[in-house]
């Protein structure tokens, strides 16, 4: 029986190629009014799309808990509530264990500051030479010049400013925690309507398999870039602690969350521990020890335990994962940071299933 949409000649009329589509100044303006109204919103509405995207992430790490419950009689929202509670839990009494010996630290800021300057003095005396010599400078230029008026900046009080942040902090947590909750109590819920979009029964199997392989990859991504952060942190704290640094847990758990942030997360955390260790230590050949246990360990993460675990296919290229830091560091801040990995390696697999734009995930390599 011949198709009825089948001419007589069809089979001896040469086949054309698909018109391709061409870049032009039109549409590449287009996409960039595009890009910069969503980065505007996403600025502009990072208090509600923060929590957003870090219930998204987390619901693809514990969804697959929720679903091994399932199979054995348990129910969604039971599983989910229990995991949120473990999940506050553990963060509740991680805060109030370490916030003493946080806000300790930086209570001690200011007279950390001079103390490090003064037990790194013997580092400043060439620096001290090139400012005394741009000091003379400046005063043979003002010679005869009338004298300037010191302008005196009111800078709001540390301690508001971290009160304002917990305040926000606490507000962000609870909508994440909410949000998380029903993402979790029906994980199917968004893969049904997906399917019911699809025409036929064959496109509805395509969109099964190619979210099931999506939501995979990524869960598993995710899990073992936090296990292996959570490794590394414990053993950041249980080096520090080996050689006598006070509050080795705090850097531990630093460095764990820094840890998310590559390449910049590395060198702020080297920084904090030169000054970690300049304060706990008298003697110039130990002050640098905790710094260098930290870039010893930080040097096997990221060159043998990462590699080995997470696997060569989401290497990512340094110079796209360092803009991307930099750009939802700018968006959103410190947590923006922290999340902008894991965002890059889910928009990388996502963008490896979907053919039109799977060039977009090879330049990302």
């Amino acid at each position: 029986m011949t198709d009825p949409l089948e001419t007589p000649d069809a089979e001896s009329a040469p086949t054309e190629p698909a018109p391709v589509e061409r870049w032009n100044a039109s549409s590449i303006a287009v996409w960039g009014i595009f890009i910069l109204l969503a980065l505007c919103a996403l600025y502009l509405a990072r208090s509600v799309a923060l929590p957003v995207a870090l219930a998204g992430l987390a619901s693809l790490v514990l969804t697959p808990i929720v679903k091994a419950g399932s199979r054995v009689g348990v129910p969604p929202a039971l599983v989910a509530g229990l995991l949120l509670l473990a999940l506050l839990g553990g963060l509740g009494y991680g805060g109030v264990a370490l916030s003493g010996p946080a806000s300790e630290w930086i209570q001690r800021a200011p007279e950390s500051a001079r103390e490090v300057e003064r037990k790194l003095r013997f580092l400043r005396e060439p620096v001290a030479r090139v400012s005394e010599a741009t000091k003379e400078v400046e005063r043979a230029t003002q010679l005869g010049g009338e004298p300037r008026e010191a302008v005196v900046v009111d800078r709001p009080k540390l301690s508001d400013v971290l009160f304002a942040q917990t305040q926000e902090f606490v507000v962000g947590l609870l909508m994440t925690g909410v949000l998380l909750f029903f993402l979790l109590s029906a994980p199917d819920s968004f893969l049904e309507k997906l399917v019911s979009l699809a025409p036929r029964l064959q496109d509805k199997k395509r969109v099964v398999a190619a979210v099931r392989e999506v939501e995979s990859e990524v869960s598993r991504y995710l899990i073992a870039i936090s296990a292996i952060n959570a490794v590394f942190g414990l053993a950041v704290g249980a080096a520090l602690y080996g050689i006598g640094v006070p509050n080795a847990a705090l850097w531990g758990v630093l460095a764990m969350l820094t840890n998310f942030v590559p390449y910049v997360g590395a060198l702020a955390m080297a920084i904090v521990l030169t000054a970690v260790g300049v304060l706990s230590f008298e003697a110039p050949s130990q002050m640098f020890l905790p710094m260098g246990v930290f870039v010893g360990l930080n040097v096997v993460e990221a060159n043998l335990v990462t590699p080995m675990l997470v696997g060569r296919t989401l290497t990512l290229s340094p110079v796209v994962v360092f803009v991307w830091v930099l750009l939802w560091s700018w968006l959103w801040g410190i947590p923006g940071g922290l999340i902008a990995v894991p965002l890059l390696a889910t928009t990388k697999i996502v963008l490896q299933h979907i053919p039109p734009v799977a060039p977009l995930a090879r330049m990302m390599d």
